[in-house]
């Protein structure tokens, strides 16, 4: 029989972090479960590492890293379980995370993708958050960062980070999958947004707790680089995903705030994070022909129409209310601690 989930890990050039995750998930009291770690063309001793301390472990080797996107989906490939827990290295979770969160799924069958409670490395008690809503322009609001854990075990109706994203395989497969063209940052927004719009809700369990270490993974990726990945993919998810009536919609308000951004970055001195964000519209422009044979697919198999998405969606513009926020409190862009994010709903 095969196992009822696939936990897969990621790993490049991170074995430290990669093992304490896979022991973390060693550790789950729900032992229906495989695990595979998926090693994306790392440089360094990360595979003799994995093949000497991961033993009950599946290692399977990428020739290429193709990021969070791109390796999700082989490790995805190779899955034998109807459901499919994907993880970032940089995580460990609480030993009954995976049971908490295949009793939401268990109890709502419409449920494709269920999400957790992340809190810090280095303050465990201090919640990083707890989902979030996207805008009408794919940015997102991320609920309860700042607030203290408390073990709290409810509910809530909110998109799911990518760094511990339980799906349901046949809601993976109706969506499509992870895009492997997304390389890192917004590859879970847009996995998310076809997964909801395929007909499926997305859940997070709070009394589930997993222990972050944000950004350990892209520790050494300057600025305009994240920046670069981040525009690129978000632009490329509203392309794809929107319906032709709403993008001739939502196309010229994401085109203003855009150019409100870059030059706003540039009285601000950040001119190489300037530049990234027209990096990312040429990107997209040169690879056009393959986000129209994607959208084709995703208009032809959704259910769940523009109007209903977007009345789900945070109100406004994210960046906006963030850059005004900024200004009002006369915060520096780069090193501000952000506004305490409200309570989940």
């Amino acid at each position: 029989m095969p196992p009822r989930v696939s936990i897969i890990i990621l790993n490049w050039n991170k074995p430290d972090l990669t093992i304490a995750c896979y022991r973390s998930c060693l550790a789950q009291t729900f032992c229906d479960r495989e695990i595979l770690i998926v090693d994306n063309a790392s440089t360094d001793n990360s595979l003799p590492r994995f093949t000497a301390e991961c033993r009950d472990a599946r290692i399977l080797r990428n020739v290429r890293n193709e990021g969070t996107g791109g390796g999700f989906a082989f490790g995805a490939r190779h899955a034998q379980g109807d459901f499919l827990l994907f993880l970032c290295n940089d995580t460990e979770l609480d030993p009954d995370v995976l049971a908490k969160l295949m009793e939401v799924m268990d109890a709502h069958p419409d449920c494709g993708v269920c999400g957790c409670t992340h809190v810090w490395h280095k303050d465990p008690t201090t919640i990083e958050l707890q989902g979030y809503r996207v805008d009408r322009f794919g940015v997102q609001h991320c609920f309860g960062a700042g607030w203290r854990w408390t073990g709290e075990d409810r509910i809530l109706s909110a998109w799911c980070s990518g760094t511990v994203l339980l799906t349901r395989r046949d809601a993976y497969e109706k969506a499509g999958g992870y895009d492997p063209l997304h390389f890192t940052l917004n590859d879970e927004v847009d996995l998310c947004w076809r997964i909801r719009i395929h007909g499926y809700r997305l859940l997070i369990r709070t009394g589930a707790r997993v222990v972050h270490r944000h950004f350990a993974t892209l520790s050494n990726e300057k600025r305009p680089q994240t920046r670069y990945w981040a525009e690129r993919h978000l632009l490329r998810t509203l392309l794809k995903n929107y319906s032709a009536g709403y993008l001739a919609r939502i196309l010229p308000l994401y085109s203003a705030l855009l150019l409100m951004e870059i030059l706003f970055l540039c009285l601000l001195g950040h001119f190489a994070v300037a530049a990234a964000d027209l990096r990312a519209i040429g990107w997209n422009i040169r690879l056009f022909p393959d986000i129209r044979r994607h959208r084709q697919r995703i208009q032809r198999t959704r259910t769940v129409p523009d109007a209903v998405f977007v009345s789900e969606c945070w109100p406004g513009s994210v960046k906006l209310q963030w850059a005004l926020w900024l200004l009002r409190h006369r915060r520096p862009l780069y090193g501000a601690a952000k506004p305490e994010a409200p309570a989940p709903p």
